[in-house]
């Protein structure tokens, strides 16, 4: 497979011929539809796929993998904010499809598998499938949506109720006292949801260890002893 930004596992492979199964994984026959019009495309951990501020004329349907899209400082030191993750069935890409601006940098978080399909394959599809041009709409009015709340909270919230807020949502039920967060997150990324520095969420998560309000199992999963303090 081939990837953007020079990452190369070997060529790039059409997406009906090798990823049937995945495909139908896929939760809407439209976005089935649409991947099969695209280009395999295997992206190792941590790599960079599109770059806020560049243009493109793809669009990415995710197979397989996690993703994160974010916007950066452009200051000596870069600071990110964390817009969404990204998972199987999610689309991304789709603002600069016809040549504009990335309005966001997207970037792995695990071995991610993309079908990468062009602005003439989506416009074909368009021609033939009106319930295309509907999935595209719903995902960038869900889009907007999620931003600006995103946006709200970055503005009137500190960011320990914002921490508190990110780690609950994260949770499920562990028993009838405890809640885990399954998949294992970093620091780093605890920041970058949040637009703070890795410093600070350390130190929170620190004194919430010495409250015994968190825990880590021995598998490094994060234990949550709720009700966790309103205030810090």
């Amino acid at each position: 497979f081939q990837a953007e930004d020079g990452i190369r596992d070997s060529s790039v492979t059409g997406v009906q011929t090798c990823a049937l199964p995945i495909l139908r994984r896929l939760p809407h026959e439209s976005l089935r539809d649409l991947a099969r019009r695209g280009h395999l495309v295997r992206y190792k951990a941590n790599s960079q796929v599109i770059t806020q501020g560049q243009t493109g004329h793809e669009i990415f349907v995710v197979l397989d993998g996690r993703l994160e899209a974010y916007i950066h400082s452009n200051g000596r030191k870069e600071r990110r904010l964390t817009l969404a993750t990204l998972h199987s069935g999610d689309i991304f890409g789709e603002i600069g499809i016809e040549g504009a601006q990335r309005s966001a940098s997207v970037c792995t978080v695990s071995p991610t598998l993309c079908a990468m399909v062009t602005q003439d394959a989506v416009a074909q599809q368009r021609n033939s499938d009106n319930r295309l041009q509907e999935l595209l709409t719903q995902t960038a009015n869900q889009r907007n949506r999620e931003n600006t709340l995103l946006m709200a909270q970055t503005l009137f919230n500190d960011i320990y109720s914002r921490m508190v807020d990110l780690l609950m949502s994260l949770a499920v039920e562990h028993s009838s006292r405890t809640m885990v967060i399954p998949e294992r997150i970093t620091h780093q990324e605890i920041a970058n949801r949040l637009g703070c520095s890795r410093e600070m969420v350390s130190r929170l998560l620190k004194d919430l260890e010495k409250g015994q309000y968190i825990s880590r199992r021995s598998d490094m999963a994060l234990m949550l002893h709720p009700p966790l303090p309103v205030a810090w």
